[in-house]
């Protein structure tokens, strides 16, 4: 069977930088997803459509495609007393942060760009919003979904 929509699709994955280094890679045991649905960044989805249990490929996919566009306004300057004293704040990690989205309280992952005396520098963009990414996939298994 070739992966079309609605087919239930088990595959193993690396996924690499531009520089060719592995970020994210599924395991031995691979993951499972619903072809079609969005469950798997658009490009791939799309590279995958057609392909066969055993079949290997390797996907480039553009930034567009994988994490979207690397978005200024991800950048936030919080003053460093809305963080209690005793929280460490290292560049580098990443942090839950609670900002209001139309009204509601939402929650969102930042990562700790810059800390001074008087504020911290948070990006809440994807680690590689902006740049391609490459795949290595071995399609495990295709079947009907039930």
């Amino acid at each position: 069977m070739k992966i079309q929509k609605n087919a239930q699709v088990t595959l193993t994955y690396g996924m690499f930088d531009a520089e060719g280094n592995e970020v994210d890679s599924s395991g031995d045991e691979g993951i499972e997803y619903l072809h079609g649905r969005g469950e798997i960044l658009e490009g791939l989805e799309e590279a995958l459509e057609g392909a066969e249990a055993g079949q290997e490929l390797t996907v480039e996919i553009g930034s567009d495609q994988a994490f979207g566009p690397y978005d200024p306004e991800g950048l936030f300057l919080v003053p460093r007393d809305e963080f209690p004293d005793e929280v460490e704040l290292t560049p580098g990690e990443w942090i839950e942060i609670r900002v209001e989205s139309e009204g509601q309280p939402e929650a969102l992952d930042a990562r700790i760009v810059e800390v001074n005396e008087t504020e911290v520098v948070l990006d809440a963009n994807h680690p590689l919003a902006g740049k391609d990414v490459t795949f290595r996939v071995k399609v495990l298994s295709v079947t009907s979904a039930s």
